[in-house]
């Protein structure tokens, strides 16, 4: 068995130094090139792109290692993101907020407004649970590269999930609605800058509503509010924070729904996650996207078996599997359970 495990492991070293070649990286380059059909004006650009390109594939290689040789459970595989500058890469950094102690002010001060206390505890969840078979759950959008709107597409998907689980429809509710009409000091976003979850319920439940995605079209560009009653979708009558352990984490989403939550999604094994369960230790609870969290469950394939979260993300389809994320469960990874909100219907 051991000299199995060995062979592996050498193989693996030697596909990876065949992987990380020249000749290699650049066929790979051109197939990126060819499915994403970018094009560069000139021979700098074109460079520059490579060389970040080049980078990226070679991490992907070394962290394929570490999945086949046991040391992480998860893969990593080149996407639109693969070439991405600094400023590309800003736009998936959409959700702003600045430091702990803001954070916890601001929980202070939402719980006083709602005037809700949770419960200690909620009745004990079921061992698995996927919203995305009951309905609950719209497809996955994408953002693009300059738009910092992660936090607008998160609010859609836990209301969408609160209008479906009370009407038995599923709405699309749209996220340019929310870039647009939260972007100002009523409501504290910055449209395509960035904002917070708090500020995106707050918004639709004085306005009161959103419309859906069909008469308000994502555009992922700032623009002038353009909604009017015509376009309702749903509202929200008001929006709470959850705080507690992951096991808490848990119970609220079996007995909520989905969850809008806020993690840190600027790492590049977090930015190429590709499959499997994402267990990178360096992902710290330095919040500064979100997502929606759609289900937990169980691989029963490893030893002993490892709990993951379901994310679904704002990336498109082609990033992670078909745009969602398996998280493990258990260190909180990514902040997991630090800013947690969710709307009612």
């Amino acid at each position: 068995m051991k000299f199995v495990i060995f062979f592996v492991i050498i193989a693996n070293c030697w596909v990876l130094s065949v992987a990380e070649t020249d000749d290699v990286v650049q066929k790979a380059f051109n197939i990126w090139l060819a499915k994403y059909n970018r094009k560069f004006s000139d021979n700098s650009s074109f460079t520059t792109a490579y060389d970040i390109f080049s980078s990226h594939y070679k991490a992907t290689s070394r962290q394929r290692l570490k999945f086949y040789s046991g040391e992480s459970k998860f893969l990593m595989k080149p996407n639109k993101y693969s070439a991405a500058d600094v400023n590309s890469k800003a736009s998936t950094r959409g959700l702003l907020l600045d430091n702990d102690a803001e954070f916890a002010a601001l929980v202070k001060e939402e719980a006083a407004v709602q005037g809700r206390v949770l419960p200690p505890s909620y009745p004990p969840p079921p061992a698995s649970l996927d919203y995305r078979t009951m309905g609950y759950v719209s497809g996955v959008k994408d953002q693009g590269f300059y738009c910092s709107s992660c936090y607008a597409f998160a609010t859609g998907c836990a209301l969408e999930g609160q209008l479906a689980k009370k009407y038995g429809i599923l709405p699309d509710i749209s996220a340019q609605n929310i870039i647009d009409c939260s972007y100002n000091s009523s409501y504290g976003n910055f449209g395509c800058g960035g904002g917070n979850l708090g500020s995106s319920f707050k918004y639709i439940v004085r306005n009161p509503g959103v419309a859906n995605e069909t008469f308000y079209p994502y555009a992922g560009a700032s623009q002038t509010c353009g909604y009017n009653p015509s376009m309702y979708s749903g509202t929200a009558k008001g929006y709470f924070y959850i705080t507690g352990s992951e096991n808490y984490l848990k119970s609220a989403l079996a007995a909520i729904g989905p969850l809008a939550v806020g993690v840190r999604g600027d790492l590049d094994s977090f930015l190429y996650y590709g499959s499997g369960i994402y267990d990178d230790l360096m992902c710290s609870a330095i919040i500064n996207h979100a997502m929606c969290l759609v289900g937990y469950g169980t691989d029963n394939t490893t030893s002993p078996p490892v709990d993951y979260w379901i994310l679904k993300n704002s990336w498109s389809t082609d990033w992670g599997e078909n745009g969602y994320m398996k998280l493990q469960i258990g260190s909180s990874l990514c902040g997991i359970n630090t800013y947690v909100v969710y709307p009612t219907a």
